[in-house]
Protein backbone atom coordinates (compact mmCIF):
# COMPACT_ATOMS: atom_id res chain seq x y z
CA UNK A 1 0.00 0.00 0.00
CA UNK A 2 1.76 3.21 -0.67
CA UNK A 3 0.35 6.83 -0.22
CA UNK A 4 -0.74 8.78 -2.68
CA UNK A 5 1.78 12.11 -3.60
CA UNK A 6 -1.19 14.39 -1.86
CA UNK A 7 -0.83 12.78 1.01
CA UNK A 8 3.18 12.99 0.92
CA UNK A 9 2.55 17.26 1.27
CA UNK A 10 1.96 17.25 4.78
CA UNK A 11 0.47 20.55 6.23
CA UNK A 12 1.76 22.15 8.97
CA UNK A 13 1.59 20.53 12.38
CA UNK A 14 2.13 17.02 11.00
CA UNK A 15 5.17 16.58 11.90
CA UNK A 16 4.66 17.36 15.15
CA UNK A 17 1.66 15.10 15.36
CA UNK A 18 3.58 12.47 14.60
CA UNK A 19 6.57 13.01 17.52
CA UNK A 20 3.42 13.10 19.60
CA UNK A 21 2.56 9.59 18.98
CA UNK A 22 6.15 8.66 18.72
CA UNK A 23 7.47 10.08 21.85
CA UNK A 24 5.53 7.61 24.37
CA UNK A 25 6.50 3.97 25.47
CA UNK A 26 6.15 1.74 22.73
CA UNK A 27 6.29 -1.81 23.79
CA UNK A 28 6.12 -3.28 20.50
CA UNK A 29 9.64 -1.89 20.25
CA UNK A 30 10.75 -2.86 23.98
CA UNK A 31 12.48 -5.80 24.60
CA UNK A 32 10.72 -6.46 27.51
CA UNK A 33 6.85 -6.13 27.28
CA UNK A 34 4.93 -6.22 30.61
CA UNK A 35 1.49 -7.29 30.64
CA UNK A 36 -0.45 -6.73 33.92
CA UNK A 37 -3.20 -4.11 34.99
CA UNK A 38 -0.11 -2.11 36.04
CA UNK A 39 0.78 -1.30 32.47
CA UNK A 40 -2.74 -2.17 30.37
CA UNK A 41 -5.42 -0.42 31.46
CA UNK A 42 -8.41 -0.95 30.47
CA UNK A 43 -9.92 1.39 32.47
CA UNK A 44 -7.74 4.31 31.54
CA UNK A 45 -8.85 3.12 27.74
CA UNK A 46 -12.24 3.33 28.81
CA UNK A 47 -11.91 6.56 30.45
CA UNK A 48 -10.27 8.40 27.24
CA UNK A 49 -13.00 7.32 24.91
CA UNK A 50 -15.33 8.82 27.09
CA UNK A 51 -13.89 11.56 27.07
CA UNK A 52 -13.62 11.63 23.32
CA UNK A 53 -17.54 10.38 23.17
CA UNK A 54 -16.92 6.98 23.06
CA UNK A 55 -17.13 6.39 19.13
CA UNK A 56 -16.07 2.25 19.59
CA UNK A 57 -20.26 1.36 21.26
CA UNK A 58 -21.43 3.12 18.33
CA UNK A 59 -19.19 1.40 15.00
CA UNK A 60 -19.98 -2.20 14.42
CA UNK A 61 -16.86 -4.15 15.22
CA UNK A 62 -15.55 -7.55 14.09
CA UNK A 63 -13.10 -7.78 17.31
CA UNK A 64 -9.51 -10.45 16.07
CA UNK A 65 -7.01 -12.16 18.50
CA UNK A 66 -4.98 -15.03 17.69
CA UNK A 67 -1.44 -16.23 17.66
CA UNK A 68 -0.86 -16.16 13.79
CA UNK A 69 -3.03 -15.32 10.94
CA UNK A 70 -5.04 -12.30 12.71
CA UNK A 71 -3.86 -9.83 10.38
CA UNK A 72 -4.55 -11.11 7.37
CA UNK A 73 -7.67 -12.58 8.95
CA UNK A 74 -9.00 -9.03 9.55
CA UNK A 75 -7.41 -8.24 6.15
CA UNK A 76 -8.95 -9.86 4.21
CA UNK A 77 -12.94 -9.78 6.17
CA UNK A 78 -12.71 -5.97 5.68
CA UNK A 79 -12.14 -6.54 1.70
CA UNK A 80 -15.06 -8.91 1.76
CA UNK A 81 -17.27 -6.05 3.54
CA UNK A 82 -15.70 -3.75 1.41
CA UNK A 83 -16.91 -5.98 -1.95
CA UNK A 84 -20.06 -6.12 -0.49
CA UNK A 85 -20.75 -2.30 -0.71
CA UNK A 86 -20.29 -1.37 3.04
CA UNK A 87 -17.69 1.49 4.09
CA UNK A 88 -14.94 -0.36 6.28
CA UNK A 89 -12.35 0.71 8.76
CA UNK A 90 -9.48 -1.56 9.57
CA UNK A 91 -6.87 -1.07 12.51
CA UNK A 92 -3.97 -3.56 12.57
CA UNK A 93 -0.51 -3.36 13.71
CA UNK A 94 2.51 -2.64 13.48
CA UNK A 95 3.07 -0.23 10.72
CA UNK A 96 6.16 -1.03 8.28
CA UNK A 97 6.67 2.61 7.41
CA UNK A 98 4.04 5.40 8.17
CA UNK A 99 2.06 5.16 11.44
CA UNK A 100 -1.31 5.50 9.36
CA UNK A 101 -0.89 2.22 7.83
CA UNK A 102 -2.52 1.25 11.73
CA UNK A 103 -5.83 2.64 10.06
CA UNK A 104 -7.29 2.60 6.85
CA UNK A 105 -11.03 3.35 5.37
CA UNK A 106 -11.66 1.29 2.41
CA UNK A 107 -7.57 0.92 1.95
CA UNK A 108 -6.77 4.55 2.13
CA UNK A 109 -4.30 5.93 4.74
CA UNK A 110 -5.80 9.39 6.62
CA UNK A 111 -4.95 12.56 4.99
CA UNK A 112 -2.56 14.40 6.88
CA UNK A 113 -4.68 17.27 7.32
CA UNK A 114 -7.54 15.10 8.91
CA UNK A 115 -4.60 13.30 11.50
CA UNK A 116 -3.29 16.29 12.69
CA UNK A 117 -7.01 17.90 13.02
CA UNK A 118 -7.60 14.10 15.11
CA UNK A 119 -4.26 14.31 16.96
CA UNK A 120 -5.30 17.71 18.50
CA UNK A 121 -8.62 16.47 19.72
CA UNK A 122 -6.38 13.81 21.17
CA UNK A 123 -4.15 15.62 23.08
CA UNK A 124 -7.11 17.83 24.93
CA UNK A 125 -8.55 14.49 25.83
CA UNK A 126 -5.01 13.27 27.28
CA UNK A 127 -4.80 16.21 28.85
CA UNK A 128 -8.12 15.91 30.81
CA UNK A 129 -7.57 12.60 31.88
CA UNK A 130 -3.72 13.31 33.14
CA UNK A 131 -5.73 15.64 35.27
CA UNK A 132 -8.16 13.03 36.50
CA UNK A 133 -5.81 10.30 36.41
CA UNK A 134 -2.42 11.60 36.60
CA UNK A 135 -1.13 8.79 33.85
CA UNK A 136 0.12 9.10 30.57
CA UNK A 137 -1.01 7.04 27.63
CA UNK A 138 1.16 4.71 25.93
CA UNK A 139 1.84 4.73 22.06
CA UNK A 140 -0.74 1.70 21.32
CA UNK A 141 -3.63 3.43 23.65
CA UNK A 142 -2.66 6.88 21.73
CA UNK A 143 -2.94 4.80 18.17
CA UNK A 144 -5.96 2.85 18.93
CA UNK A 145 -7.83 6.03 20.35
CA UNK A 146 -6.53 8.00 17.03
CA UNK A 147 -8.38 5.22 15.03
CA UNK A 148 -11.44 5.49 16.32
CA UNK A 149 -11.50 8.93 15.90
CA UNK A 150 -10.78 8.73 11.98
CA UNK A 151 -13.36 5.86 11.54
CA UNK A 152 -15.98 7.83 13.24
CA UNK A 153 -14.25 11.33 11.33
CA UNK A 154 -15.01 8.76 8.16
CA UNK A 155 -18.57 7.30 8.71
CA UNK A 156 -17.49 3.75 7.99
CA UNK A 157 -19.96 1.46 8.57
CA UNK A 158 -17.73 -1.45 9.44
CA UNK A 159 -14.56 -1.57 11.88
CA UNK A 160 -12.56 -4.75 11.80
CA UNK A 161 -10.36 -4.43 14.33
CA UNK A 162 -6.94 -6.59 15.46
CA UNK A 163 -5.74 -7.19 18.87
CA UNK A 164 -2.17 -5.97 19.54
CA UNK A 165 -0.82 -7.85 21.97
CA UNK A 166 -2.96 -10.87 23.75
CA UNK A 167 -6.60 -10.44 24.11
CA UNK A 168 -7.88 -9.64 27.89
CA UNK A 169 -5.83 -6.42 28.65
CA UNK A 170 -5.09 -4.95 25.40
CA UNK A 171 -6.43 -0.90 24.76
CA UNK A 172 -8.84 -2.82 22.06
CA UNK A 173 -10.96 -4.76 23.88
CA UNK A 174 -13.44 -1.98 24.85
CA UNK A 175 -14.86 -2.34 22.21
CA UNK A 176 -18.55 -3.76 21.83
CA UNK A 177 -17.97 -6.34 18.81
CA UNK A 178 -20.80 -7.65 16.73
CA UNK A 179 -18.51 -10.93 16.36
CA UNK A 180 -14.92 -11.99 17.98
CA UNK A 181 -12.99 -14.53 16.01
CA UNK A 182 -9.77 -15.86 17.39
CA UNK A 183 -7.13 -17.48 14.98
CA UNK A 184 -4.67 -19.84 15.69
CA UNK A 185 -3.07 -20.53 18.44
CA UNK A 186 0.81 -21.41 19.47
CA UNK A 187 3.28 -20.24 21.73
CA UNK A 188 4.18 -16.70 21.59
CA UNK A 189 5.12 -14.13 23.98
CA UNK A 190 5.04 -16.15 27.06
CA UNK A 191 6.80 -13.50 28.93
CA UNK A 192 3.26 -11.71 29.23
CA UNK A 193 0.71 -14.44 28.26
CA UNK A 194 1.85 -17.68 30.13
CA UNK A 195 3.91 -20.71 29.58
CA UNK A 196 1.27 -22.91 28.15
CA UNK A 197 -0.76 -23.26 25.10
CA UNK A 198 -3.93 -22.94 27.59
CA UNK A 199 -2.83 -19.91 29.63
CA UNK A 200 -2.03 -18.30 26.39
CA UNK A 201 -5.57 -19.19 24.86
CA UNK A 202 -6.88 -18.23 28.07
CA UNK A 203 -5.37 -14.52 27.64
CA UNK A 204 -6.87 -14.43 23.61
CA UNK A 205 -10.25 -15.49 24.89
CA UNK A 206 -10.01 -12.71 26.97
CA UNK A 207 -12.08 -10.78 24.28
CA UNK A 208 -15.41 -12.91 24.25
CA UNK A 209 -17.95 -11.00 25.34
CA UNK A 210 -21.53 -11.97 26.79
CA UNK A 211 -24.00 -13.35 24.43
CA UNK A 212 -21.42 -12.18 21.29
CA UNK A 213 -20.88 -15.01 18.83
CA UNK A 214 -17.05 -16.26 18.61
CA UNK A 215 -15.83 -18.06 15.64
CA UNK A 216 -12.62 -20.15 16.92
CA UNK A 217 -9.86 -20.78 14.27
CA UNK A 218 -7.73 -22.67 16.43
CA UNK A 219 -6.97 -26.33 16.21
CA UNK A 220 -4.42 -27.23 19.03
CA UNK A 221 -7.03 -29.43 21.56
CA UNK A 222 -5.80 -27.52 24.52
CA UNK A 223 -6.61 -23.91 22.80
CA UNK A 224 -10.17 -25.14 21.92
CA UNK A 225 -10.59 -26.64 25.36
CA UNK A 226 -9.67 -22.76 26.41
CA UNK A 227 -11.20 -20.89 24.21
CA UNK A 228 -14.86 -22.87 24.36
CA UNK A 229 -14.80 -22.53 28.26
CA UNK A 230 -14.83 -19.08 28.13
CA UNK A 231 -17.63 -18.70 25.34
CA UNK A 232 -19.68 -21.36 27.38
CA UNK A 233 -18.94 -19.37 30.35
CA UNK A 234 -20.03 -15.90 28.55
CA UNK A 235 -23.14 -17.83 27.13
CA UNK A 236 -21.37 -17.03 23.48
CA UNK A 237 -22.25 -18.80 20.49
CA UNK A 238 -19.41 -20.21 19.78
CA UNK A 239 -18.04 -22.27 15.98
CA UNK A 240 -15.02 -24.16 16.11
CA UNK A 241 -13.12 -24.63 12.76
CA UNK A 242 -13.28 -28.21 11.29
CA UNK A 243 -16.51 -28.87 13.08
CA UNK A 244 -19.03 -26.41 12.51
CA UNK A 245 -17.12 -24.90 9.13
CA UNK A 246 -14.17 -25.84 7.10
CA UNK A 247 -11.47 -23.16 5.44
CA UNK A 248 -9.51 -23.73 2.53
CA UNK A 249 -7.87 -21.85 0.04
CA UNK A 250 -8.61 -22.38 -3.81
CA UNK A 251 -7.96 -20.24 -6.81
CA UNK A 252 -11.28 -19.05 -8.42
CA UNK A 253 -11.78 -17.93 -12.23
CA UNK A 254 -13.31 -14.85 -12.97
CA UNK A 255 -16.89 -16.34 -13.95
CA UNK A 256 -16.58 -18.63 -10.64
CA UNK A 257 -16.52 -15.54 -8.29
CA UNK A 258 -18.98 -13.83 -10.33
CA UNK A 259 -21.55 -16.86 -9.79
CA UNK A 260 -20.65 -17.54 -5.84
CA UNK A 261 -23.81 -17.22 -3.80
CA UNK A 262 -21.91 -18.50 -0.99
CA UNK A 263 -23.44 -17.30 2.50
CA UNK A 264 -21.99 -16.68 5.85
CA UNK A 265 -23.15 -19.72 8.07
CA UNK A 266 -26.22 -19.25 10.49
CA UNK A 267 -24.61 -18.80 14.18
CA UNK A 268 -26.27 -20.46 16.55
CA UNK A 269 -28.35 -19.17 19.86
CA UNK A 270 -26.85 -21.09 22.42
CA UNK A 271 -23.56 -22.97 23.66
CA UNK A 272 -24.15 -26.60 22.55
Amino acid sequence: MEIAKDQLESPDGYASAIEYLLGRVNYEKSGHRPYSISHYKLDRMSTLLAIIGNPQQRLPTVHIAGTKGKGSTATIIAEIARDAGYRVGLFTSPHFLHIEERFTVDGAFCPPSVLVKLVARLREAEELLEKQCGERLTFFELSTALAWLFFEYSQVDLVVLEVGLGGRLDSTNVCSPLLTIITSISMDHQAQLGDTIAQIASEKAGIIKTQIPVICGARHPDAIAAIHTTAKANNAPYRQIEIDFRAEWRCQTPKETSDSSAQLPHLPSEID
